[in-house]
């Protein structure tokens, strides 16, 4: 068999025996991906969201380990989730949220679960998925990757310091 049309046979049998995406850790089944929201609260879709945290690396390996960097990287995300909801007229102000996002390798979110902390002010979930959702059909975050990666964290809005010095590192 000619090379050429062994790789195309591979390739053709690999995509036809499971829909999946590749990422740092092995294959994400589109099952997966498919069965969760863009937007969730932590807890709704645990066992999903377990094998596609198990499937990606995190943020702080795509920064190489650098804890900084990391944080940085994280407080711009929440800067422009801030922002974002602040040209659409809804407050943060006082909301406090333990967050489980998920990136793709060009820096977009993929999903954003979160839930609110004790003490956080009520926030309209419906209002909030919409905020967020809008925030993810344009953000990237600078950063250079070539693999899926996640981070869990927490934030409480309004977000300290929103000087932003992400770089595309």
């Amino acid at each position: 068999m000619k090379p050429i049309l062994a790789l195309f046979i591979v390739v053709c049998t690999f995509a036809n025996s499971a829909a999946a995406t590749f990422s740092s850790k092995g294959i994400i089944p589109l099952e997966v991906l498919d069965s969760l929201p863009k937007v969730f609260l932590i807890g709704q879709f645990s066992e999903q969201y377990e094998k596609l945290n198990s499937s990606t690396t995190s943020l702080l390996e795509v920064c190489n380990n650098d804890v900084y960097l990391a944080y940085d990287k994280w407080l711009h995300t929440m800067t422009e989730l801030e922002n974002v909801s602040d040209q659409l007229g809804f407050s943060l102000k006082g909301v406090q949220l333990w967050c489980s996002i998920n990136w793709n390798a060009d820096g977009s979110i993929g999903h954003f679960a979160y839930y609110p902390k004790p003490g956080s002010k009520a926030v309209d979930k419906v209002v909030f998925g919409q905020v967020v959702e809008t925030m993810m059909s344009y953000y990237r975050l600078p950063i250079a990757s070539t693999i899926a990666f996640y981070n869990y964290g927490s934030v409480a809005f309004p977000v300290p310091g929103k000087k932003q010095v992400a770089s595309k590192k």
